[in-house]
């Protein structure tokens, strides 16, 4: 009902909520610059934290010119999140304290989503890890364009998959078999924090929700296009 406007420099990243620490935030904050010579531009980034839902915000690692796509909070364990750089592929800080240190992997994937239940295991599309990421396996792809991966915010090893213009792919084995859920065009899949097991969905340029892992879908707003609806956190 009440909204207030903070100004966090040039841009913003996404900002992500973590499940196993209620109230707790985490954003990449990504800077623009250019000048010198010879003239030349960067990005830089840091990443912050809100211990009280975004109200205050702090910096948590040192600011560097390789900009950050993505933070990922563990589910299961509070001070765990893992940070993807931009310029390599397989570049990512994981830090086991909040974000007061971290440790560099070089994991074989672009993207990642963290299991609900076992903390140590990681999927991406084609490829999974039961141990932290210290080793990893294959695994088969969804039969289709898949460009996101969920992992289901309640259940362990259940995965679904966004393809761009074949619906949605659910597999209830980490990844092992896949099955066709929705046809048609998609754009958007979250999970919605503050009701779980739920999942929101943009289709068609409509906001569709399910609570039975994706079998059924109910209508919630036909005029949801992806630019609105962009992330749902818990407060």
């Amino acid at each position: 009902e009440t909204w207030s406007s903070q100004d966090y420099g040039d841009w913003s990243g996404s900002i992500v909520a973590s499940v196993a620490d209620p109230g707790r935030l985490y954003m990449g904050l990504l800077g623009f610059s250019c000048g010198g010579f010879p003239y030349e531009c960067y990005y830089p980034s840091s990443v912050l934290t809100s211990a009280n839902s975004g109200v205050d915000w702090e910096p948590i690692n040192s600011e560097t010119d390789n900009p950050l796509l993505t933070a990922v909070p563990s589910p299961v364990l509070a001070g765990r999140v893992y940070v993807h750089r931009l310029y390599n592929p397989a570049w990512w800080f994981v830090s086991e304290d909040g974000g007061k240190n971290w440790v560099a992997h070089d994991y074989p994937v672009g993207s990642l989503v963290l299991d609900a239940q076992q903390a140590n295991w990681i999927y991406s599309l084609g490829k999974y890890s039961l141990d932290g990421g210290a080793t990893w396996q294959t695994s088969p792809t969804p039969p289709c364009d898949a460009t996101l991966l969920l992992a289901h915010p309640t259940k362990s090893r259940v995965l679904f998959a966004e393809c761009q213009n074949n619906g949605l792919y659910r597999s209830d084995d980490g990844g092992q078999h896949w099955t066709s859920l929705v046809a048609g065009a998609s754009f958007y899949l979250v999970a919605d924090e503050s009701t779980p097991g739920r999942l929101l969905w943009i289709k068609d340029n409509e906001l569709w929700a399910s609570t039975d892992d994706g079998l059924t879908w109910s209508l919630l707003n036909p005029e949801a296009t992806q630019r609105q609806f962009l992330s749902i956190l818990k407060n």
